[in-house]
């Protein structure tokens, strides 16, 4: 449960099952739990990886008709690591998120 999945692995999954799904569902927000969750979409649609998870929450990008967003892992240590200093980034990450879709879906 704590280890990480090689790269390599991130991307073959984005490539054979989640832009897939991506094109059949055409949702019109994909959220991207993690960093490298984010930038293996990204790769897997011919951009660079983005890194840090601060960069990447600041650049989201369209895939088709769904926007993909990256956000902080939602597990313990995603939360505790982007949260880091006492300030709560990841309600501000989602607020953020949040307003660009309540101006582009309102």
């Amino acid at each position: 449960m704590s280890s990480k999945l090689p790269f390599s692995k991130l991307l073959n999954a984005a490539k054979q099952f989640a832009l897939p799904q991506v094109d059949i569902v055409s949702p019109s927000l994909v959220v991207a739990c993690g960093e490298n969750t984010f930038s293996a979409l990204s790769v897997a649609t011919g951009r660079k990886p983005v890194r840090p998870l601060s960069e990447a929450i600041s650049s989201p990008f369209w895939v088709g008709d769904s926007m993909v967003w990256c956000q902080a892992h939602p597990g313990a240590l995603g939360f505790a690591n982007r949260n880091r200093g006492g300030v709560d980034r990841v309600s501000s990450d989602w607020g953020k998120m949040a307003a660009w879709y309540r101006r582009k879906f309102d």
